[in-house]
């Protein structure tokens, strides 16, 4: 314990150190930065336009930061990070994350085209910023990123990554809503816990959450994988078209939810209605899920512990293996598919449409409703 306590008072001195020594130096062309910033902090209609455009930015920086004229370096970004704490009370602040995007953005493919024209070792395109001596989190950093290798000191809020291209962003903090939405590429690492719809839209790349996941995790996404080291919430992985979502806690009600496509590991339990209306999923729980589970589904699932109730409730076709035990009325209303139940199973449905049962590799498909009613009335019928 001591031990841990000295290195994390050695880490925040270090960390300390290098605050003071970037706020210490300073290049001719910081103050070009800070005059631009302040004249686009002041412009809400264009920092709205950069919502919905990549080049909303580009006027400001034709007119104050043309590389050619105004060289600034990573340090200057890194100092202007640290400056940020002074404009807090400005209006629309946290949307100051696109800014400091912009920056990096038009820094690293400057320092690009220098490396493709010269054989010269030019400089780094890693960069640090630091968001911690901040009250409020800042929206939308690193968003667009090219493939830059951006190294976050603290927290985020929401919309990190958005649309990111490539490169390596790492959070050492938490991340608000929206991280990584509409990703194309790269790897981004939170070291915290990540907010709501993580990974939603994403098209490619890795997402690293080391904490855990709120509601919504990998909502819509097409591609790409996200890793989450502890729990999720509800709803991961819905309307997932073909990425892979790997959980290593346990996760909420409807995993993978009307989902078309993908892979999604659970190390821990799951609740209610997994793959609720999903197909051409393949779903893998390490330990129990809730009642439902594989209702209206047309998927692959597999529990390799217990389920609850109503295992299969009107699934449409699709193979459902459950290696524990299956609560009362397996396969109910089921239309099409087959279910199999490895340990002990109480109920089976009497009314099952269509599709098979089997209980420890036999079969035990249950009673259609005319078979039941033969059954009640006999003779009379």
């Amino acid at each position: 314990m001591k031990l841990a306590e000295t290195l994390e008072r050695e880490y925040k001195q270090v960390e300390q150190n290098t605050v003071q020594t970037i706020q210490g130096k300073e290049t001719p062309y910081f103050s070009q930065i800070k005059a631009a910033y302040e004249k686009w902090l002041s412009n809400h209609e264009q920092m709205e336009q950069y919502f919905h455009s990549k080049e909303g930015l580009e006027p400001i920086f034709a007119k104050y930061l043309q590389r050619e004229k105004y060289p600034y370096t990573r340090e200057d970004i890194q100092h202007f990070s640290l400056e940020l704490e002074k404009y807090q009370d400005k209006i629309l602040f946290t949307k100051s994350g696109l800014f400091l995007s912009k920056l990096i953005d038009e820094h690293f493919r400057s320092i690009k085209e220098k490396k493709e024209h010269s054989s010269e070792k030019n400089e780094a395109d890693n960069y640090t910023i630091f968001t911690n001596t901040l009250e409020k989190k800042l929206d939308y950093l690193c968003s667009h990123n090219p493939g830059a290798t951006v190294n976050i000191v603290g927290s985020v809020g929401s919309h990190a990554c958005y649309e990111m291209e490539a490169g390596v962003v790492t959070i050492n903090g938490s991340a608000g809503d929206a991280v990584c939405i509409c990703m194309e590429n790269g790897k981004v690492t939170v070291e915290g816990d990540a907010d709501f719809y993580a990974g939603t839209k994403m098209q490619g790349g890795e997402l690293h959450i080391k904490g855990s996941a709120k509601d919504y995790l990998g909502s819509g996404s097409r591609a790409g994988t996200m890793y989450v080291k502890g729990n999720a919430g509800d709803r991961a992985g819905c309307d997932m078209l073909g990425s892979t979502i790997i959980i290593g806690g346990n996760c909420g009600n409807f995993l993978g939810l009307e989902s078309k496509g993908g892979i999604i590991h659970v190390f821990g339990n799951a609740g209610d209605n997994v793959g609720y209306i999903s197909s051409n999923i393949f779903i893998n729980i390490k330990k129990n899920a809730g009642n439902r589970a594989g209702n209206y589904a047309k998927s692959k699932i597999c529990i390799e512990g217990n389920a609850g109730a109503e295992l299969g409730y009107e699934m449409g076709k699709g193979l459902l293996v459950v290696e524990g035990n299956a609560g009362k009325n397996v396969g109910k209303r089921m239309r099409a598919g087959v279910i199999q139940v490895n340990g002990c199973v109480p109920q089976t449905s009497w009314y099952i449409e269509n599709g098979e049962i089997f209980h420890r590799g036999k079969k035990v498909k249950g009673f259609t409703a005319w078979e039941m009613i033969k059954k009640v009335f006999g003779k009379k019928l």
